[in-house]
């Protein structure tokens, strides 16, 4: 089982960025319990984002046929994946065997 960061605030319009657009989509994921919050931004064939309130060394990009593209994270929570394959997504990630997963959104 899986803890799932939820998408907080977003009208479901926003939920989807575009690959090669030029409008990019802010998306922001929390754990009920507020100990972790996940920032993604999609533009231009890129996923951005940033892990706040914890220090995971790794996050995976995974869509829904099952391709995952694994990524570093700085110190300052910074994570990046280029090109990735278009279609539903989410950011998974593992903090000392608690394992977290974002909602799926379309990049």
């Amino acid at each position: 089982d899986a803890e799932l960061a939820e998408l907080l605030d977003q009208v479901p319009a926003e939920v989807a960025g575009t690959r090669g657009g030029s409008t990019p989509s802010q998306l922001e994921f929390s754990l009920d319990d507020g100990t972790c919050v996940i920032e993604v931004q999609v533009a231009d064939g890129v996923v951005r984002g940033q892990v706040l309130g914890v220090s995971p060394q790794h996050v995976v990009l995974r869509v829904v046929t099952g391709v995952s593209s694994p990524a570093d994270v700085d110190a300052g929570g910074a994570f990046e994946v280029s090109d990735p394959p278009p279609g539903s997504a989410r950011i998974e990630l593992d903090l000392d065997g608690r394992r977290i997963h974002t909602d799926w959104f379309v990049i």
